[in-house]
């Protein structure tokens, strides 16, 4: 039911780690996460856009994937337009519209949010036991603002069966 008719909710009131622009929505906070980088571009066992929540819905804690360093601790919100993450003196953004995706790693909590800038990806490390949780509620944020909803109910509904 919530990947078919969840489409955000207004937290009136609430504080935010990040403020919101008018209209926009909350699709979930990630009170602790890590910022994470690639550092480089192209690296092998990294995961590639994808879209889909299939075989990474259970992830261990553990080391970073190669290739991957954590540049800040903070929070992070999803919204119906974007991924904003913030920490001490470090703000990052990703417009949801512009990403080519995102990428689930199997073995690890991190998801790489893969621009459109061609630079290396970057993206957020979650605590392990929600990390199913906060795949969900990302790719689905990234789903409706790229048009692509029934693709994650339709998945929902696989993983259910």
């Amino acid at each position: 039911m919530e990947a078919a008719g969840f489409h955000g909710c207004v937290l009136a009131g609430t504080p935010l780690p990040v403020p919101l622009d008018d209209g926009e929505v909350v699709y979930r906070i990630l009170p602790t996460v890590d910022l994470v980088e690639a550092t480089a571009r192209h690296l092998p066992g990294l995961p590639v856009p994808d879209g889909t929540l299939a075989g990474c819905l259970d992830p261990a804690e553990g080391p970073l994937p190669a290739g991957l360093r954590v540049i800040a601790s903070g929070a992070a919100v999803v919204t119906d337009r974007r991924v904003a993450f913030t920490g001490p003196g470090v703000g990052r953004e990703w417009p949801l519209p512009t990403l080519r995706g995102l990428g689930h790693h199997p073995g690890r909590p991190v998801t790489l949010l893969h621009g459109t800038d061609g630079g290396a990806p970057a993206g957020l490390r979650v605590p392990a036991p929600g990390a199913a949780n906060a795949r969900f509620y990302l790719t689905l944020a990234h789903a409706d603002a790229t048009g692509t909803r029934t693709v994650v109910v339709e998945d929902v509904e696989a993983l259910w069966s």
